[in-house]
């Protein structure tokens, strides 16, 4: 049994030809040479001037080039090319919603259109046995579209997907338009921190390593099962630069010893669980202030996220006598607007995980302890932390430079999943018919004709766009974050009311 290899590679040079070449060869057979002479003479394929010559009597309007255009192999597709490039935008546009289809998926969408339409194109016997479309048939679908990529997505949460929406965003940007104003340190960013928290364990992430060819199995050294977390305070200046870190280890008391080879400048903590809590934040902020110079002849803005162990009376008083101005982001939206996720945590965490890596394989059977952690951070943060990082990790955000106008409708095309309809409206609208693709022509013919008109059913009919479905449950709502100036005197008794 035969099989047609996947990438073909011509034998010859036949119908491989300039429009030049070709021109000159026709001229000469006008002037009365023979089809073979005017070839070899002009170096092109006799079957080909002949073809050309034959098609140019035919239609003399016809000029040269669109006549080699028309010589031109092309492979017979089993989809019309129409219907091919509305499958490949519907990939494109689930996937910006966040529900892109798999290998798998994408083939048996392929053969549930097919099946709809199988009175208008032939369908090879293997999809019909498989209840989806063949490898080759795929393989030729990306290379047709190469426009779509194979890739491991990141994983986005359902609240994410919902709250960032333009009109969070717009809010945001409106107050910290107005929080700008309030002294010129904010505008050019000279002025303007994030602050933001991180796991760092003793046990690195798996990053991809040099192995033997066919070996389906390799392994790579860990200090442990499961490490040890510290928490990772991390701050960042919108002008380049870095604060001294802050640690959190999890136990009951303070080892100095925890603070070995640390960054310069670096603060160690601990408490029974590792994690940043209102007591623990209160001393966050006295170090923020003291490293910074904050004062309210010399104010500061931060950018917090919206975890309630960053919000308590104590440290708001304090932040607030020190000319520090508390801003927060929307809830589930940091990780569009938050400059340490959008552009710095990445690359920390994998300098992070070559330091830990660099430990093990510098001393063997030797697994690293929360001693060695803070001298993993300082490696990573002299690497991370540079001035061009940092400074477009602010700007991709749209906050230093502000720019209101860094999303577009493809950012918030997610939401539109969640956004239910108005009530008043569905009442009023009736269904509409679905309507076929809009017509193409029929490829399945020698040559397309004009008249071949066909309406084809698309994916957008067979399977729809993803929509979430009003279950008409009322669930009690939760009392949910916000954007705000959490140092203001409105937010702030709010604050306050909530803990007493």
């Amino acid at each position: 049994l035969c099989k047609m290899v996947r990438n073909y590679k011509k034998k010859t040079d036949r119908q491989v030809t300039t429009p030049r070449k070709l021109n000159a060869a026709i001229k000469l057979v006008e002037d009365g040479w023979s089809i073979r002479k005017a070839a070899e003479n002009k170096s092109v394929c006799r079957e080909t001037l002949r073809l050309a010559y034959t098609r140019l009597k035919q239609t003399p309007l016809t000029d040269v080039a669109t006549v080699n255009s028309q010589l031109s192999y092309k492979s017979r597709n089993i989809y019309p090319e129409v219907l091919e490039n509305e499958l490949a935008d519907y990939c494109i546009e689930v996937a910006q919603m966040g529900y892109g289809l798999s290998v798998k998926q994408a083939k048996v969408l392929a053969y549930e259109i097919a099946d709809k339409i199988r009175d208008k194109i032939k369908i090879p016997e293997q999809w019909d046995r498989d209840k989806l479309a063949g490898d080759e048939w795929f393989h030729g679908f990306r290379k047709r579209h190469p426009n779509i990529s194979l890739r491991v997505p990141e994983a986005c949460s359902i609240a994410r997907a919902m709250a960032f929406n333009e009109a969070n965003v717009n809010t945001f940007f409106d107050k910290l338009s107005q929080v700008r104003d309030r002294h010129p340190s904010f505008q050019d960013g000279r002025r303007v921190y994030n602050l933001d928290e991180t796991n760092t364990s003793t046990v690195q992430n798996v990053r991809k390593i040099l192995s033997p060819k066919g070996v389906r199995q390799i392994h790579q050294v860990k200090g442990a099962e499961r490490g040890e977390s510290v928490t990772t305070c991390v701050i960042i200046g919108a002008h380049g630069t870095v604060l001294p870190p802050v640690h959190i280890f999890p136990r009951k008391k303070f080892n100095r010893d925890f603070m070995i080879n640390a960054f310069p400048g670096a603060v160690g903590m601990a408490n029974a669980k590792g994690y940043m809590t209102k007591e623990t934040f209160i001393e966050v902020m006295q170090h923020f202030i003291k490293v910074t110079g904050s004062s309210k002849e010399n104010p500061t803005l931060l950018l917090l996220d919206n975890v309630d162990s960053h919000f308590s009376t104590e440290s708001l008083d304090l932040a607030k006598s020190s000319g520090v101005v508390v801003f927060t982001f929307p809830p589930h939206c940091t990780h569009k607007l938050q400059p340490l996720d959008v552009g710095f945590f990445g690359p920390f965490k994998t300098y992070y995980d070559q330091a830990v890596s660099t430990f093990l394989a510098n001393n063997p059977a030797s697994p690293p302890t929360i001693y060695r952690k803070a001298g993993f951070v300082r490696d990573a943060l002299g690497k991370a932390a540079s001035p061009q990082t940092i400074i477009k990790s602010f700007e991709a955000t749209g906050i230093v430079p502000f720019n209101r106008n860094i999303f577009t409708e493809a950012d918030f095309i997610m939401a539109r999943v969640t956004a239910k309809p108005n009530p008043s409206e569905n009442n009023i609208q009736t269904e509409t018919p679905v309507q076929p693709c809009s017509p193409a022509l029929d490829l399945n013919s020698g040559s397309p004709e004009a008249d071949a008109e066909v309406s084809f059913v698309g994916p957008v009919q067979i399977r729809g766009l993803p929509k979430a479905k009003d279950d008409g449950k009322k669930k009690k709502p939760r009392r949910k974050g916000k954007c705000m100036v959490a140092t203001d005197t409105p937010e702030k008794a709010d604050i306050d009311k909530r803990q007493e």
